[in-house]
């Protein structure tokens, strides 16, 4: 199962993307670079255990002004608006 995984991004990801040298210069990259960080970290503390699990990820943030949003996996972002309708904000990856 993914639990591991999960709880693994749960505790990391969110960390690797605001600690990311890139955040206050262009918060895509930091994302970006924060999802493939915790993936590489988990991968590298997983192999050592033997672990073989993986997780789905969404992640929405709003910096200012601006609202980010990112996904890996079959899990997706939609942004309901009242009157307005609703707005997919990611693409799901389907292996």
């Amino acid at each position: 199962n993914g639990e591991v995984a999960a709880q693994y991004a749960r505790s990391h990801l969110h960390y690797n993307i605001l600690t990311n040298p890139n955040f206050k210069t262009c918060v895509k990259d930091a994302i970006l670079q924060g999802y493939l960080q915790t993936n590489q970290q988990f991968c590298k503390e997983a192999l050592k255990v033997e672990e073989s699990s993986g997780t789905t990820a969404t992640s929405v943030l709003i910096v200012g002004d601006k609202m980010f949003s990112a996904n890996v996996g079959d899990s997706s972002a939609i942004l309901a608006r009242r009157k307005k309708g609703a707005i997919h904000m990611t693409t799901e990856h389907h292996a």
